[in-house]
C-alpha cells in the first residue's frame, strides 16, 4: 500500500517536472536565439526586437511540431509508448474478453 502511494507520488512529480521543463525550454530557446543573434550580428537589440525574436522562434517551433505530427512521428511515438504500457495491455485484454462474450 505504501509502495503504491510512493510510486504514484513519484509518477506525479515526474509529470509535473517534465511539464515545467517544457516551459523552461521555451525560455531557454528565447535566450539561445537572442545570444545567437547578438553574437553573430554584433547588434544590441532593443526590448521589442527581443519580443519579436521570441515570438518568431515560438512560431517556428510550433510549426516544426505541426510538421512532426503531420509526418506521423508523434503517432509512432505514442504507439511505442502504448505498446510498452501495462495499463493499456490490461485494457486491451479486457476488451478482447468482452468481444469474445458478444
Amino acid at each position: 500500500m505504501l509502495f503504491d502511494v510512493l510510486i504514484k507520488a513519484i509518477a506525479q512529480f515526474k509529470v509535473y517536472a517534465v511539464r515545467s521543463q517544457q516551459y523552461a525550454g521555451i525560455v531557454m530557446l528565447f535566450i539561445q536565439v537572442s545570444l545567437f543573434i547578438a553574437i553573430n550580428v554584433q547588434l544590441e537589440l532593443v526590448w521589442w526586437q527581443y519580443v519579436v525574436v521570441f515570438i518568431v522562434s515560438v512560431v517556428l517551433f510550433v510549426f516544426t511540431g505541426f510538421l512532426d505530427v503531420k509526418a506521423g512521428v508523434l503517432g509512432k511515438e505514442q504507439k511505442f509508448y502504448g505498446d510498452n504500457n501495462p495499463i493499456y495491455d490490461e485494457i486491451f485484454k479486457r476488451l478482447e474478453r468482452i468481444e469474445k462474450k458478444l
